[in-house]
C-alpha cells in the first residue's frame, strides 16, 4: 500500500503488531503492573496473585507472548547464596516506550486516582 511505503511501512507494521499484542486485557494488565513496579521485577507467583488468576497456564501463555514481542524480559533470580534460581519478570525498554508513547501509563494513573479501591 502507498501509505505504508510513504510512512515507513516496516515501522508501521512493528507498532501495529505491538498494539495487537497489548490489545488483550490480560497482557495489557501484566505490562502495566510491571511498569508500575518501576525498576523492580516480579515473580510468576507475585504476578499471578496481583492479577487474581487461578490458572498457571493462562499466565504462562500471556507471558510467552509478551516475551516474544520483547515487551517484557525474564531474568534469573537467586535467593541467597545457595537458594534456588527462578525467573522474575520486568518490563523492557521497548515496553516502557510503548506505554509512554501511547500514554497508557498516564491514563492508568488517572483512572486509579479517580477510582481508588
Amino acid at each position: 500500500m502507498a501509505i505504508k511505503q510513504k510512512s515507513g511501512g516496516e515501522g508501521l507494521e512493528k507498532w501495529a503488531s505491538l498494539l495487537k499484542t497489548i490489545g488483550n486485557p490480560t497482557r495489557l494488565a501484566i505490562l502495566l503492573i510491571l511498569y508500575a513496579s518501576g525498576e523492580g521485577s516480579l515473580t510468576f507467583t507475585q504476578l499471578k496473585e496481583i492479577m487474581g488468576l487461578h490458572s498457571d497456564s493462562t499466565l504462562v501463555h500471556h507471558l510467552e507472548i509478551l516475551l516474544k514481542a520483547k515487551l517484557i524480559e525474564k531474568i534469573a533470580y537467586k535467593e541467597g547464596e545457595i537458594g534456588r534460581v527462578y525467573p522474575k519478570y520486568q518490563i523492557s525498554r521497548l515496553g516502557k516506550e510503548l506505554l509512554e508513547h501511547t500514554q497508557l501509563a498516564q491514563a492508568l494513573q488517572e483512572y486509579m486516582n479517580r477510582h481508588p479501591k
